[in-house]
């Protein structure tokens, strides 16, 4: 998706496939009032998109839901603990039932954010998650809590504290019950809402630009 080159605006994907944005390529060296405004304007063009689906096929929702995951690795800071090393991938990971299809693979294909690619990885448990990160380096960054999990979300949420985890999910009440952003219908539109003491709680900065988007979807 975050290609080389920048031609003024986002590109149109194939049908089917995910939506492509500008490369942060771009925005080296460039002012610090220009790099917020195209950032902003970036997640607003996923918002408008994600309009444009209206909850049509599951495959169109999922599809902009994994563009959404994508997208939000450009408005969160992480703790530099939370990556091992310089090379270390921002892994965007999906915990039970995956209802991307190939969307997800496809929305990472070749992604850079913050100067490090962009990865996958399926888990079909919390302990998992935690067991591949102590034994193997190989830690999660965003992970999609799917709805099949909804009835755990206590359990999960226990097993990830203290990690450094910006966790997604679409379940009611997600974040009521620990989750940091969770997706929402308003007006038949994919929208988010945030969970700022979630996020505080696992050390992960949010940008004021997510956090004001998150609020006019609260208060729609």
């Amino acid at each position: 998706m975050f290609r080389d080159t920048f031609n003024g605006g986002a590109r149109p994907a194939k049908a089917g496939t995910p939506y492509a944005v500008p490369s942060l390529r771009f925005l080296l060296g460039r002012p610090a009032a220009l790099v917020r405004r195209t950032l902003c304007a970036m997640l607003v063009f996923c918002l408008g998109l994600a309009g444009l689906s209206a909850l049509g096929q599951v495959a169109q929702e999922y599809d902009l839901k994994a563009a959404f995951l994508c997208k939000f690795a450009l408005f969160v800071e992480w703790p530099t603990n939370a990556f091992p090393d310089a090379q270390t991938p921002i892994t965007i990971g999906v915990l039970g039932t995956d209802p991307f299809g190939k969307s997800l693979g496809e929305a990472v294909r070749n992604g850079i954010v913050q100067k490090r690619r962009l990865d996958v990885e399926t888990y079909s448990s919390v302990e998992g998650i935690t067991k591949l990160a102590d034994e193997t380096n190989r830690t999660c960054h965003i992970l999609f809590v799917s709805q099949s999990e909804s009835g755990k979300l206590g359990r999960i949420f226990a097993g990830l504290k203290d990690r450094h985890i910006l966790t997604v999910g679409e379940s009611d009440r997600f974040c009521q019950s620990g989750g940091i952003i969770q997706f929402v219908i308003v007006e038949n539109k994919i929208r988010f809402i945030i969970n700022q003491d979630a996020a505080k709680a696992a050390k992960i900065k949010l940008s004021a630009t997510l956090l004001d988007l998150a609020e006019k979807n609260r208060k729609r």
